[in-house]
């Protein structure tokens, strides 16, 4: 009786063991590094729109946005190490969420260990299809999917399933606080592309930037686009502290400090609190520099001028923290921002 118990108890364990591995799929950081997406479920809102991305063996960064209560992103970042077999685990600020790798998904786990389900899924949105692809700041498409777009400061490509396949160098832009238009011309043939910083929806239910409008040879093609880096800056950022001093809330818009930053001719251009100004900036990962600044020459009294003009002149790094941007020289913060 004994004999057939113990048996029984090895016959078991096989089993479990051969069913474990056959459920589960094995993980490396070569095979999970990359960006996901996806919209969880939530009480008081459209959905919860969560981007994280896998930078390396040891880094992420994650996006989090309140569909349809709030156009504020919250940014953290931290660390992340693989805990067995199909398990991620990412810590950031005392803060632990374990998520379970399976085809090309992160799927978060509850408290008790167990997957939410599948509608709470994060799906890898953006693997670079070719070695090339990695240099560029951002992409877009359709619904269909019947094309593609990817640009950066030096050229855009735009890819149709009909042949339409086009690469276009040295582009033109031009920019306002909520569109930033692209204009190239290759063979005397023009591409123009709108990108609209107003929230879009795309094919996989997830949440990106920029509704993107293509107009080649005639036709008119729309879809969603996004910065394919998580941590490029992009848009308009208004400031809320200049170091350590807090901008009232009753502060006139036109006094209150903003940079706009277009990552494609990297030139950022606002409001120093009293004159209107343009220049150019250099990012390299979360370290920053600001060039020569040109500004307008009225004079305000009281402005947060001089302050402002300082801090880009001292800045070397930034950090996205919540739903700030934070510009700072080493491990000091000079100013605060947040996104609008």
């Amino acid at each position: 009786m004994k004999n057939v118990f113990l048996i029984c108890l090895v016959a078991a364990i096989l089993v479990a063991c051969h069913t474990k591995k056959e459920n589960a799929e094995e993980i490396s950081f070569q095979k999970v590094l990359g960006t996901y997406e996806g919209i969880m479920p939530c009480a008081d809102c459209t959905g919860i729109f969560i981007h994280v991305e896998l930078l390396d063996s040891v880094t992420f960064l994650k996006e989090t946005r309140y569909l349809g209560k709030s156009r504020k992103t919250f940014h953290s970042n931290g660390s992340w190490k693989i805990v067995n077999d199909t398990t991620i685990q990412l810590n950031s600020s005392g803060l632990q969420e374990i998520y379970t790798y399976k085809n090309a998904k992160l799927i978060l786990q509850n408290a008790e260990g167990k997957n939410i389900p599948e509608a709470s899924f994060m799906q890898a949105l953006y693997q670079p299809k070719t070695k090339s692809d990695s240099s560029y700041l951002f992409e877009a498409n359709d619904e269909q999917a019947s094309w593609r777009l990817l640009a950066n400061g030096e050229s855009v490509v735009f890819l149709s399933n009909n042949g339409d396949s086009v690469s276009f160098v040295k582009p033109v832009f031009e920019q306002t606080e909520t569109e930033l238009n692209i204009r190239a011309q290759q063979n005397n043939e023009t591409i123009k592309i709108s990108l609209k910083s107003l929230g879009c929806i795309n094919n996989n239910q997830t949440y990106q930037t920029y509704i993107t409008q293509v107009d080649w040879k005639g036709k008119l093609y729309t879809g969603c686009g996004d910065m394919i880096h998580f941590n490029q800056l992009h848009g308009k950022w208004v400031a809320d502290e200049i170091n350590g001093w807090s901008f009232p809330k009753d502060k006139k818009q036109e006094q209150v400090p903003y940079l706009f930053f277009n990552p494609f001719s990297k030139s950022v251009n606002g409001l120093t609190g009293c004159n209107r100004f343009t220049g150019t900036y250099k990012q390299k990962q979360n370290q920053i520099t600001f060039g020569a600044i040109a500004s307008t020459k009225m004079y305000c009294s009281g402005s947060a001028e001089n302050f402002f003009l300082q801090v880009l002149k001292d800045a070397n790094a930034f950090e996205l923290r919540n739903e700030n941007l934070l510009l700072k020289k080493d491990d000091l913060v000079l100013m605060v921002l947040h996104a609008e």
